[in-house]
């Protein structure tokens, strides 16, 4: 073999051996590109799971007042945030002792204000409550309407949900829809929501013997 074809044949097999570690870097370039991106969607789907799941499997509560109790359905499907917010309220005992500060016959009675229980002359009643996490938090406006016996946040504009709720005992209230999130619904002892609504009541609506909640249970399941 000449020298000159000798050359030339050493030179393909580098050539070869150059293409052969080009592809074998974009081959591992490509399985790290892969990796990244299937470790992004991990990261992705970890940040996107809700923190925990304490209102899936709480699927009713029952409100024990000194006026009777009451059983509510929650929506956990369709008000998640909301539903986890109450459960994580009632949970610590939050609402236990505090009053039904807001009660209008044929309309609502509204609770969850620890200001109007306080006697405290630097707090306003009706202004007060924070919710689980401390901060408020976002509606969850759904198909459910403002109708007798609906469970619903009250709020004091769009997004801004703490503590206070309010049911329903006066019929289809329409002006409401779509302004206030439903999040359960009364389906035992609604006579006792409205046997609350029918009491004496001062010039804001307060009523003059206090209505209290004694403690929001979650009854066992069966």
């Amino acid at each position: 073999m000449g020298k000159a074809k000798k050359i030339k044949q050493e030179r393909k097999i580098e050539e070869r051996k150059i293409q052969e570690t080009a592809e074998d870097k974009k081959s591992k370039i490509r399985g790290w590109f892969l990796a990244l991106i299937a470790v992004g969607f991990f990261a992705i789907a970890i940040i996107q799971r809700p923190q925990n799941n304490i209102g899936e499997k709480m699927s009713k509560a029952e409100i024990i007042t000194n006026y009777g109790r009451f059983t509510v359905e929650l929506y956990s499907k369709d008000a998640p945030k909301t539903v986890e917010n109450f459960i994580g309220l009632l949970q610590k005992g939050y609402y236990d002792n505090l009053i039904f500060h807001r009660v209008i016959a044929d309309f609502i009675i509204q609770t969850g204000d620890p200001y109007c229980s306080d006697n405290d002359e630097n707090t306003v009643c009706g202004t007060g409550g924070q919710s689980f996490w401390g901060a408020l938090f976002g509606d969850e406006i759904n198909t459910y309407k403002i109708d007798t016996g609906a469970l619903a946040m009250a709020n004091s504009g769009p997004n801004t949900n703490g503590s206070q709720f309010f049911i329903v005992v006066g019929g289809a209230q329409t002006q409401l829809d779509g302004k206030y999130t439903v999040f359960g619904k009364v389906i035992g002892g609604m006579d006792v929501a409205q046997k609350i609504s029918k009491v004496e009541i001062d010039d804001n609506d307060k009523p003059i013997k206090d209505v209290v909640i004694q403690r929001i249970t979650i009854p066992k399941s069966k």
